[in-house]
């Protein structure tokens, strides 16, 4: 997340919240992993992740924006191989939190 911020704004990002204009609070509330199509030799899996979302200016405590049920999803294809499953599936939780945070950073600019 820090770095899909740094990357697309100018806002600077720091670690004690004390010291931060707004803070981006975030649980994920639920994540759902299963195969959705089976072809020949591979499998598609759906990847849901559910999350809660709050950023607060710290100063005065508003809620500058919020989203408490968003959910991001992926797809990808695996070999019914084990052992390639769990290489992509490594792969594919990289890929989703990528797309978690893109998403996330992308709300919250359209907000403003």
């Amino acid at each position: 997340m820090a770095r899909e911020f740094i990357a697309r704004t100018r806002y600077r990002i720091v670690s004690d919240p004390n010291k931060a204009d707004a803070v981006l609070r975030g649980t994920v509330t639920n994540y759902i992993a299963g195969a959705t199509i089976v072809v020949q030799n591979a499998t598609a899996v759906d990847v849901h992740v559910y999350l809660q979302l709050s950023l607060t200016e710290r100063a005065t405590g508003k809620v500058l924006f919020s989203r408490p049920a968003m959910e991001v999803r992926e797809r990808y294809e695996v070999s019914v191989d084990p052992k390639q499953y769990f290489e992509e599936s490594d792969a594919a939780l990289d890929r989703v939190s990528r797309t978690l945070a893109q998403q996330v950073v992308t709300a919250i600019l359209e907000n403003f």
